[in-house]
């Protein structure tokens, strides 16, 4: 029978095997299953980033790499419109924001933060883009019935 064990941070109930080992902790096993360990670890090393990189999240959005990492963890290391998990992706979410307030929204992957570039930020845009859209599946629906 599978030994269980329950995650501190998602309270998860997981089989033992979904924990990485840890000499420190009384059961020999992480508080937190790997899962929760890998999302958590990506937002910290995408956060941590380069001199560099710290400076320009400072300069262009006035966010820390604390704030980057807490965006990360609020969203569960997803991209804040297509829901895509960061490991799913090789470069680390960009940094949304408003390009008139300067006011960050959220952590985008690559393809959704082009895709609201190329709608210039329009809403309207976005709105005919979803009826065009919704046109055609329901189209295709008809068709196939």
């Amino acid at each position: 029978m599978t030994e269980l064990k329950r995650c501190t941070k998602c309270r998860a109930t997981k089989g033992i095997d979904e924990f990485s080992r840890n000499v420190r902790t009384k059961d020999g096993r992480a508080h937190w299953c790997k899962t929760c360990d890998a999302t958590h670890s990506k937002g910290y090393h995408d956060a941590r980033g380069t001199s560099q990189q710290k400076s320009a999240f400072k300069i262009k959005y006035d966010i820390d790499p604390y704030d980057y990492q807490e965006m990360f963890i609020k969203q569960e290391g997803k991209c804040a419109i297509c829901g895509t998990h960061r490991a799913e992706v090789k470069r680390r979410f960009v940094v949304d924001h408003d390009h008139e307030t300067g006011i960050v929204r959220g952590l985008l992957c690559a393809n959704c933060n082009n895709g609201l570039g190329r709608f210039q930020e329009d809403m309207n845009i976005v709105f005919r883009a979803y009826n065009y859209l919704r046109r055609a599946h329901d189209q295709n629906l008809r068709r196939k019935g």
